[in-house]
């Protein structure tokens, strides 16, 4: 329950002046409220809604419902709220997509990133943050930090953003995670290659705040995990637990764009020699061998967008021992497995507006046409024999976050799935090999390949297509990278030869 008090004061931070909470259209049950007459108890009302009616003195008053039609309101913060904790135990751990936000990037939101504007009026929510939000903290430790270190702190990013939604109900503002590089600060992800993820620590309440808070000591299994990582895990590990905001004072534009261009180039060279390792192309770094699941989701054009095909591409590369790559890698296309599904209810739709589509032209197979409540199963299904098998699978597709977001729409959290260890994207695979900012179609990486396709957006075709480039962009990379320790001049392999 709300505590009027503190309501109370916090309103009147907010308005700078002396008020009293006396709205009776704010808390207070119709005479034909049913709640009143079951006999329930009347609560308070929650605190943004009491906060909603705050105002600065000097802002001019609300326009009327006709001329407020004209004028464009402040966006809504949407997307997902966080994930409930409360049965979570000392030491538990959330899915590998879950984003975490260091809890020092909380603290220090309102001098970064509010306006002069809004900031006076945002300030109360912060400075009594604690209060009238219950927060999930969890810690992970740095495994080259010294003895007895404290461990980074976290919540979860879902839980900020719902923090930043109820102060824009309150205020009528528009706070929201930045956008562009400063949104990487507020999203972190762990537990690429095996290494350590944040644990559980306690959920806070208004008597529950970080003070005299005794930090636990790292546990030995995160220290086995990240020795066990491989050098690429270890590094995006060190780098995404310990990247800390940087003053605008301390780093001029120049340098601030040639680190996110080094720490993007990082990215995708650590992205490239791991898909390369996994293909036998590098010396392996464990005996088992990986299961490639690449994936390709189409959607209709039109509101509200629903799932209308998934394309599946399997490459088990256990298959692929002793195998000639080929050129380009085309002599381990036959051992691309696809399926096509389209979903049943949508399958008389054709995109035409943007794009268009060719949902009956499948050339790997036969669709399959599952209804809509039936998909996530039989993508598990399709999934199920390398799962059960305890076979280690990397996520493929081109644009992974788009994908991945369509399989989080459906129920289906694939990157948590047993046995999958990280996802690989072929754009960025395709910026590295062409020395390119640019993220490119998927057209467009075939055609720099000179792969023969046909039929794109066939959400079937699409997927073959992108296990295909996967390949020919990590045996490509290998022999630019060979021509130039040689002096030579690069030529793709499909190039080869054509004038």
């Amino acid at each position: 329950m709300a505590d009027p008090d503190f309501d109370l004061s916090l309103l009147q931070d907010v308005l700078g002046r002396e008020v009293t909470l006396k709205d009776p259209k704010i808390g207070v049950p119709k005479p034909d409220d049913t709640s009143k007459a079951s006999g329930k108890d009347h609560r308070e009302p929650r605190w943004e809604l009491l906060h909603a009616k705050a105002k600065p003195r000097n802002e001019k008053p609300k326009p009327s419902k006709s001329s407020a039609q004209t004028q464009p309101r402040h966006p809504e913060l949407t997307g997902p709220t966080s994930l409930d904790c409360h049965a979570l135990s000392m030491g538990d751990m959330l899915r590998k997509d879950i984003e975490f936000c260091p809890w020092t990037q909380v603290v220090d939101y309102p001098d970064r990133f509010i306006g002069k504007k809004n900031k006076p009026r945002a300030l109360p929510f912060f400075d009594k943050i604690f209060q009238r939000q219950s927060w999930d903290f969890f810690y992970l430790h740095n495994p080259r930090d010294f003895p007895g270190a404290w461990p980074e702190l976290f919540v979860q990013t879902n839980q900020f953003e719902d923090f930043l939604r109820a102060i824009n109900r309150a205020l009528d503002i528009s706070l929201t995670i930045p956008p562009g590089v400063n949104s990487q600060k507020f999203r972190k992800r762990f537990g690429n290659g095996g290494t350590p993820r944040p644990h559980f620590m306690f959920q806070s309440d208004d008597k529950h705040t970080l003070d005299g808070v005794s930090w636990p000591a790292i546990s030995q299994s995160d220290i086995q995990a990240f020795e066990k990582a491989p050098a690429w895990a270890q590094a995006d590990f060190i780098s995404t637990l310990t990247s800390k905001p940087t003053a605008d004072t301390q780093m001029d534009k120049a340098e601030k764009a040639k680190e996110r261009s080094r720490k993007r180039a990082l990215h995708r060279r650590t992205m490239m020699e791991q898909t390369q390792t996994f293909l036998g192309l590098r010396d392996p770094i464990s005996s088992d061998t990986v299961v490639f699941v690449c994936v390709d989701v189409e959607a209709l054009e039109d509101a509200p967008r629903p799932i209308s095909e998934i394309g599946i591409a399997i490459l088990d590369t256990d298959r692929l021992r002793g195998i000639p790559s080929a050129a380009s890698g085309s002599g381990w296309w036959p051992f691309i497995q696809a399926h096509h599904l389209r979903t049943k209810e949508h399958s008389s739709m054709v995109n035409s507006k943007y794009v268009q589509g060719c949902p009956d032209a499948f050339d790997f197979g036969t669709s399959e046409f599952p209804a809509k409540n039936q998909l996530v199963d039989t993508v598990y299904s399709i999934l199920k024999p390398y799962i059960d098998q305890k076979r280690k699978m990397a996520f493929v597709a081109h644009d992974t976050p788009a994908d991945l977001r369509y399989f989080s729409d459906m129920g289906l959290d694939i990157l948590n799935l047993p046995g999958m260890l990280c996802e690989i994207d072929t754009k960025v695979l395709h910026q590295l090999w062409q020395d390119s900012e640019a993220g490119r179609s998927l057209s467009a990486v075939l055609s720099d390949l000179n792969f023969v396709s046909q039929n794109l957006h066939n959400a079937g075709n699409d997927a073959v297509y992108t296990m295909r480039a996967v390949v020919g962009l990590a045996i490509e990379q290998l022999r630019k990278e060979d021509a130039e320790l040689r002096g030579e001049l690069y030529c793709p392999t499909l190039w080869a030869g054509r004038p």
